[in-house]
């Protein structure tokens, strides 16, 4: 079945049908953009677009409805684009692979879906186009870049927060309401390696399988391993049987990583050192939920030339390992993670350098920068240039919202269900906008999608048509 047979829901699903056939990767999603402002003209929409290429589409109210409060819907255009290994997959160029099966929409573990935030974009722009919708003025707000650093907000035109109430559809999650976000930063640490020639010995690449990876706020509780902390962690323990020439993996810093290798040239042989990895794998798991695939993969290669000389290797796998990750701090308040970090990515930059990236979040701003600080000096200490890269704070709950009472009590008159109210470990938009525009009422509220920046990623197909429901009742409730 496509997209666009799915019998509930049609409007949105056209919509989705088209954003996932237009390639539109973080930094590559103006075409897109640009698609969406034509659908919008087409339909007799007013579209404006800010100096960063943000997009705000326009739609008058409805004859009567001229008095009634400003609604804003809003997603990103972006999508996380992580593929299987080995594919082909190009996301400059290739529509996504989208499969309908039972109650699931995925990509057939090919590559993400880009549900996040594909779907609420589809849901706002079906809403500003349906004219059966009777509601005051309404408009669509689609950013840029938001999964590299919630660029698009940060440049955002603050006119284009004109309204009084804003329905964030990017939070992956219809059990409940989000009304607060967490605060955060991305940490790099630069490092010149020091190479000597490659000794006589045998050389393999070292990977991890298996690891599921996930998006680094919403299922960092979940013990999905890190394929960087695990790799460095089993070189270390090798000793001088191994001498490493280099280390990469990740590709984003808001992604728990799922794959890093290593290549080596090694005293052992590839029996000796394939049992040395399953031993140390059957240790791994004992700390976390380890798939049954888990493991390293040990597989001959060509020798390098040269590889790092004793010292750095020393000082770089310890600086490793000695990096937080994971979660620091639980929030019982909240029900949810205060605190946490993520180390995301490991690669070899152009200059020869070797970049480290971390992710640290927390719903107190206080504590994401003393760890921040705290990693810099990890950094500092190890031989490495620490940079701080795009800060956000986090968004502050707001009790007494009319909008959050609206949305709970239109998705109860809906299912019969009052769904509770939190806080989401996850940097949202919102918490951009908080400070741009202060009267601004906003909630996060969007269909269930499942692991995220995963090449596992699914939606699902009920909940798109509960929320498709619940938010054209919501919209045309004030």
């Amino acid at each position: 079945m496509k997209l666009t047979e799915l019998p509930e829901a049609r409007g949105t699903w056209k919509f989705f049908d088209l954003i996932c056939s237009t390639p539109h990767p973080s930094g590559g999603e103006r075409k897109l953009a640009a698609l969406l402002a034509d659908k919008a003209r087409e339909a007799g929409l007013h579209v404006r677009t800010d100096s960063f290429g943000n997009l705000r589409i326009d739609r008058a109210p409805a004859p009567g409805f001229e008095a009634r409060p400003g609604i804003i819907l809003q997603a990103h255009l972006d999508m996380v684009p992580q593929k299987r290994g080995g594919s082909t997959f190009d996301f400059a160029k290739d529509p996504l692979p989208v499969r309908v099966e039972g109650n699931k929409v995925h990509c057939g573990g090919e590559t993400t879906l880009g549900a996040d935030d594909g779907i609420g974009a589809a849901l706002a722009m079906d809403m500003l186009t349906d004219p059966e919708v009777e509601c005051g003025p309404l408009a669509g707000l689609f950013t840029l870049e938001e999964e590299i650093g919630l660029n698009g907000a940060r440049a955002l035109a603050p006119a284009f927060l004109e309204g009084k109430f804003l329905i964030n559809l990017d939070s992956g999650c219809d059990s409940c309401f989000y009304a607060g976000c967490a605060g955060g930063v991305e940490d790099y640490g630069h490092f010149t390696p020091q190479y000597r020639n490659a000794p006589a010995g045998n050389a393999f690449r070292i990977a991890l399988r298996g690891l599921l990876g996930g998006h680094s706020g919403s299922e960092i509780h979940r013990k999905r391993g890190n394929a960087h902390k695990f790799l460095a962690a089993f070189l270390k323990s090798l000793g001088g049987a191994v001498a490493v020439s280099s280390i990469a993996g990740g590709s984003v810093v808001n992604a728990i990583s799922r794959e890093s290798e290593a290549v080596v040239v090694s005293s052992l042989s590839a029996d000796e050192l394939r049992a040395q990895a399953e031993k140390f794998a059957a240790t791994l798991e004992e700390h976390f939920d380890a798939p049954e695939n888990f493991g390293f993969d040990v597989t001959p290669c060509p020798a390098p030339e040269k590889v790092w000389d004793t010292a750095f290797q020393t000082t770089f796998l310890d600086m490793l390992t000695a990096l937080p990750d994971g979660v620091l701090e639980f929030a019982e308040e909240l029900d949810s993670v205060r605190t946490s970090c993520n180390l995301g990515i490991i690669r070899n930059a152009p200059d020869g350098k070797i970049v480290v990236g971390l992710h640290p979040r927390s719903f107190d701003d206080a504590a994401w920068q003393e760890l921040s600080s705290r990693i810099c000096e990890i950094f500092r200490k190890f031989g490495g240039m620490p940079e701080e890269q795009r800060p956000y704070t986090g968004w502050k709950f707001d009790p007494d919202s009319r909008l959050l009472a609206a949305a709970r009590e239109t998705f109860r008159e809906l299912t019969g269900k009052m769904l509770p109210v939190r806080a989401i470990h996850a940097g949202l938009e919102t918490g951009l906008f908080a400070p741009m525009a202060p009267e601004l009422e906003m909630i996060s509220f969007a269909p269930a999608s499942w692991n995220e920046h995963t090449t596992e990623e699914y939606l699902e197909i009920g909940s798109v048509t509960v929320v498709s429901r619940w938010l054209r009742r919501l919209v045309m409730r004030f």
